[in-house]
């Protein structure tokens, strides 16, 4: 159904008779059925509907309330159907002391495509947002249109059925996104989502998704009942959103950055777990051995891959690199390579990981739950899965297949590539270093890096000298 507003073609047939007074008054039928309260009479009732562009299905049924007249909503099922044209029929129970005037008694209509009674509206608003697996589910569930002042009319009559519930579908090439949706009466609800997701949500529902670039109010009337969002993974990034932030989610580049001397060029490593280092964990003096057509480099002085630094630069005086940022600030120069990337900070290291020396301190939720250590084709490294992710991970990953499906789950890998002082290469394969963009807090001598220790399978915020050559992973948003 692709329509927001449509008309339904009423052919009401009442099969009534008069009681000798002209009254509109229905005959209560030979033997009514009693009720505690009230009396009814049954009135059967046909309507043919006729919706444009759409089929009708086993299963499909219209609802017809009104609490002043029916006992209890009535359920017109489908009795036959041929293209978009249906007729619908049933019961409606109504009060024997009521009056149902052709012409000027009002009803409420809803269709819905389930008919039972206890899993629709009623052709009344949700208050829900409820993730749904196909539009099917969500009608089946909600209904799908309600008429209010339906005003039945006994040679026909067209009546307009005004949605009520929405149905929204996000499509991505990642997963992990955080939506967050808040209805007219204030409720509030917070979603993390998979590639592909659908909801039902009531009208006036404030949809809302800092990842996605994503904020609207859902105005049925306006635009329909059908919401879509589409979304592609940014260029060079692996499909996993990490929030670090409470308000905060990025993409990690698809490899850690790397810089090649011989034509001063700069890429991001072609695989997750490509590194660069040689056998015997020496590079030579100001990275000689690594001067060739082709050879690249990947270990860096505190903010050397910044326009205007030096990416060869192998000096242990802390003073020939960028000079110490405030722990709260990023870096206010641009990153060498194109793509608008940018270096976490020490907190937002801290929140991805839960690495805080605060154990109170803000942090991305099941944080400890979401790392583990793992060998990537031969090559150590953390595995951290995006947020709210609960994919079962491995400790070793060998076979191209099974590491090509965890990578579109979105897993970030960070090999273990020790650290460089001066010429000479430290942990390798034993630790990793990757720098944030923060200063350090108590001196000009230090930067903080984060710590990965696959022997305690922990991540740990650390102090370190601006000299210190390590790995460096960017992020970027969605563009």
């Amino acid at each position: 159904m692709n329509k927001k507003i449509f008309n339904i073609l009423v052919a009401i047939v009442l099969m009534v008779t008069s009681c000798g007074k002209d009254d509109n008054k229905p005959e209560p039928s030979p033997n009514p059925e009693p009720n505690k309260d009230t009396m009814f009479v049954v009135v059967p009732i046909n309507i043919e509907a006729n919706i444009s562009g759409s089929t009708f299905s086993d299963g499909d049924a219209l609802l017809v309330t009104n609490t002043e007249i029916l006992v209890e909503p009535a359920t017109l099922t489908l009795k036959n159907n041929s293209g978009n044209t249906a007729v619908f029929a049933g019961d409606l129970k109504v009060k024997e002391s009521a009056t149902l005037a052709s012409g000027t008694t009002k009803l409420t209509a809803a269709l819905t495509s389930n008919n039972d009674e206890n899993a629709h509206n009623h052709g009344l608003p949700t208050t829900e947002v409820t993730p749904i697996s196909s539009l099917s589910e969500g009608l089946a569930k909600y209904g799908y249109f309600a008429c209010n002042d339906f005003i039945f009319n006994s040679n026909g009559n067209t009546i307009t059925l005004t949605l009520r519930t929405a149905f929204i579908e996000f499509s991505m090439d990642f997963t992990g996104a955080k939506v967050l949706m808040t209805t007219k009466d204030k409720r509030f609800y917070r979603y993390y989502l998979p590639h592909n997701a659908m909801f039902a949500l009531p009208d006036g529902t404030l949809v809302e998704s800092q990842i996605l670039n994503f904020s609207q109010t859902i105005n049925i009337e306006a635009d329909g009942y059908e919401y879509s969002v589409t979304r592609s993974l940014p260029e060079d990034c692996i499909p996993g959103v990490f929030s670090v932030s409470g308000n905060r989610q990025v993409f990690f580049s698809k490899g850690n950055l790397q810089y090649c001397p011989y034509d001063d060029s700069w890429r991001l490593a072609p695989e997750q777990y490509i590194i660069c280092f040689n056998e015997d964990h020496y590079v030579g003096v100001n990275y000689q051995e690594w001067q060739g057509e082709g050879q690249w480099i990947d270990l860096f002085g505190y903010g050397s891959w910044l326009d205007g630094e030096d990416p060869t630069c192998t000096d242990t005086d802390y003073e020939s690199y960028y000079p110490a940022c405030d722990y709260d600030m990023n870096f206010e120069g641009d990153v060498y390579i194109e793509g608008d990337w940018q270096t976490l900070s020490a907190k937002e290291w801290e929140y991805l990981l839960g690495a805080n020396e605060n154990k109170d301190s803000p942090r991305r939720t099941n944080a400890s739950d979401l790392y583990h250590w793992a060998t990537v084709f031969g090559v150590p490294g953390f595995l951290i899965l995006p947020d709210e992710s609960t994919v079962e991970v491995d400790v070793e990953y060998s076979d191209k297949e099974e590491w090509a499906e965890l990578e579109a789950e979105g897993a970030l890998f960070l090999p273990l590539e020790g650290y460089r002082f001066s010429d000479i290469l430290y942990d390798v394969g034993t630790c990793g270093y990757y720098w944030s963009s923060s200063g350090s807090y108590e001196d000009d001598y230090n930067a903080i890096g984060m710590m990965l220790i696959p022997e305690t399978e922990e991540a740990a915020s650390k102090m370190l000298t601006r000299a210190n050559g390590q790995s460096v992973r960017l992020v970027k948003n969605i563009e």
